[in-house]
């Protein structure tokens, strides 16, 4: 919860869910707590299809204080396909070591899910930078 404090000023959070459960719990987890100690943050919606087939890319804004949260599941319909629930399996969140070829498919996954939204999330970034810069040039 520190990172959120509002004198860090954070326009921007990028998400990378990698937990083997519901892919918006930590997420939710961390709106509500950001609620409850008066941290601005956007609400989090998503409805129960997200849960089980989650998309590979999620955007949510708030009032002008809170951040932009870019929310990316590694497991998703977009880079899993069908195989999502055998990707789950496989990756338990609690588990012994993974192995060489295990890390090398996580890291192939993770690349898969910035590479599939490349244009959405340098789009999104470049929002953030402009209001930015708006907001500054309005200031002076």
């Amino acid at each position: 919860m520190s990172a959120l404090r509002a004198e860090r000023e954070i326009d921007l959070i990028i998400s990378f869910d990698f937990s083997e459960g519901n892919p918006m719990e930590t997420l939710t987890e961390t709106a509500k707590q950001c609620n409850d100690l008066g941290i601005s943050f956007p609400a989090i919606s998503y409805t129960n299809s997200d849960n089980n087939s989650p998309k590979g890319f999620y955007v949510f804004k708030g009032v002008k204080e809170a951040p932009t949260v870019i929310h990316i599941p590694l497991f998703n319909v977009e880079n899993c396909e069908c195989d999502l629930e055998a990707y789950r399996k496989k990756y338990r969140t609690f588990q012994k070591a993974y192995s060489p070829e295990m890390i090398e498919d996580l890291i192939k996954k993770a690349g898969e899910n910035v590479l599939n939204h490349k244009e959405r999330l340098m789009k999104e970034i470049k929002a953030i930078v402009q209001q930015k810069h708006q907001n500054r040039c309005c200031l002076l």
